[in-house]
């Protein structure tokens, strides 16, 4: 299964390349760019998971029991308000983004003080994004991510709406 598909990455990767090659040769060096970024993407070999959904359909449950540990907070009532993302890494370790800048790494028993509606209210510590590095192997080369709360301001509109919400999450484990 997996020498079709590193075949088939190959062949993209060199088609991108003649394509880059091509287009910069024609003088659009910003779609050369914009290939080049697509290649970047294609050599990490990172697949990225979204999980989305409405309110308490169980999307931080599912994460979990993925995870085979209860990394994420869960609650009968809707609780987490802050995109949290799950990625390989060879030690557990939590960081929260702050939408100025900065990073704080912070206990994962704490990951509730920053994501939860209940503890961070209207997400008033201003958090972007809390990340968790965890060792599990089958998590190598996996970035998952759940949106939650996020997810509902796009519930009800158009697919072109849903497209550049996530579109603006295409790189939430860089």
């Amino acid at each position: 299964m997996f020498s079709r598909y590193t075949h088939v990455q190959d062949k993209t990767v060199k088609d991108l390349q003649a394509l880059a090659a091509r287009v910069r040769e024609e003088g659009r060096q910003d779609f050369a760019n914009a290939l080049s970024a697509v290649l970047g993407k294609l050599s990490e070999n990172r697949l990225n998971l979204a999980v989305l959904g409405e309110f308490k359909r169980g999307k931080s449950t599912l994460i979990n029991a993925l995870l085979g540990r209860p990394l994420l907070p869960m609650a009968v009532v809707p609780l987490t308000s802050v995109i949290t993302v799950v990625e390989y890494g060879e030690a557990l370790r939590v960081e929260a983004r702050f939408k100025d800048g900065r990073k704080e790494t912070i206990p994962l028993e704490t990951i509730p003080a920053y994501v939860t509606e209940r503890e961070n209210p209207k997400n008033e510590k201003g958090v972007e994004q809390v990340r968790t590095r965890f060792p599990p192997r089958s998590l190598k080369g996996v970035c998952g991510w759940s949106t939650l709360r996020a997810w509902d301001r796009y519930m009800n509109t158009t697919p072109g709406s849903l497209l550049n919400f996530l579109r603006k999450r295409t790189r939430p484990c860089s």
